[in-house]
């Protein structure tokens, strides 16, 4: 009813101008979101404070075989072993208490659809809170890392294979810095040797461990390496060895470490005792010419002392 006492209709006009301009902003940064997430190769999750997925991105089914549909509202903790749980949690935890900015990597072990096991790198990032400050959980990016995992177990193994062989061999073997000549490593034939041992030789100068005259000696040919980039070898030395080994012949060869971008990295050393190869080679030796000098003389008192041949009657 109108002032007039007329009917009428009254309007009420409001402008939503920006409130439509908002939604729409809205919507193309969550289209923008959508096509970011389906695009990458790592699945996104959104993780409650009580461990629940509130969201899971399409990629998770490329990784652990599940559709995102099935996985929202569930645990994270019903896809990981028992076993693991209370690591996880304390990951998380971590991540949580230390409000850290880059959050926290978190390998975990998750149970495909088919029943074998994922390996997974989970990244949290910060904690998620809402506008009263309460924390909400947390939003991750799960990477399959199955692969590279058997490759590091590879390459671990195949560096503990190489690591026996070279504590076992007879011959010593030092490693050494190609920066500042520190020790960085040697063998159990060294240590025996040299009466020091690994732990002790890490990280120090050849100088301040031995003689000079041994250092010369384990030094010999770093030089030439160091400028050629190739590898040396040093014809046979002798050095006086301690403690109490007393003089010893060594066979020197040194072997270019290279970095993965190709620069020289360490020096790896091995040293061969041929002390008693070389001594019986110059016993031989030193027999055979003493034979040989016997014979010769032989022959001529031969010569001197038998009695001049007849001719011949034809």
């Amino acid at each position: 009813m109108l002032n007039s006492g007329l009917p009428g209709v009254a309007v009420v006009m409001e402008d939503i101008t920006g409130k439509k301009v908002a939604e729409e902003a809205l919507r193309e940064s969550e289209l923008k979101f959508r096509t970011l997430v389906e695009d990458i190769s790592d699945a996104i999750w959104i993780i409650g404070d009580d461990g629940f997925f509130s969201y899971v991105s399409p990629r998770t089914e490329d990784i652990l075989g599940y559709l995102p549909a099935r996985m929202e509202g569930e645990s994270l903790f019903s896809y990981i072993p028992e076993k693991d749980h209370a690591e996880v949690k304390a990951a998380l935890e971590g991540c949580r208490e230390s409000q850290q900015r880059g959050g926290a990597v978190i390998p975990i072990s998750m149970r495909h659809i088919d029943g074998f096991s994922v390996d997974v790198e989970v990244s949290a990032s910060p904690p998620r809170y809402d506008l009263l400050g309460d924390f909400t959980g947390y939003r991750a990016v799960c990477r399959n890392v199955s692969e590279r995992r058997v490759q590091e177990r590879r390459l671990l193994q195949w560096k503990s294979f190489l690591f026996s062989i070279v504590q076992n061999i007879p011959a010593k073997v030092m490693v050494t810095n190609a920066a500042d000549r520190s020790v960085v490593f040697v063998n159990r034939s060294f240590e025996e040797m040299f009466g020091i041992s690994s732990d002790d030789m890490a990280g120090k100068q050849c100088g301040e461990i031995f003689t000079p005259a041994l250092c010369r000696m384990l030094l010999c040919g770093d030089k030439e390496t160091l400028q050629s980039g190739e590898e040396v070898n040093v014809p046979e030395t002798v050095a006086v060895v301690p403690p109490g080994v007393g003089e010893r012949i060594i066979r020197v060869k040194k072997i270019p470490i290279l970095s993965g971008k190709g620069t020289l990295r360490y020096i790896l050393g091995i040293y061969t005792d041929v002390t008693d190869t070389v001594r019986n080679e110059q016993r031989i030796r030193a027999e055979r010419d003493q034979a040989q000098q016997s014979l010769d003389a032989a022959s001529i008192l031969i010569a001197v002392v038998a009695p001049p041949m007849a001719p011949s009657k034809r």
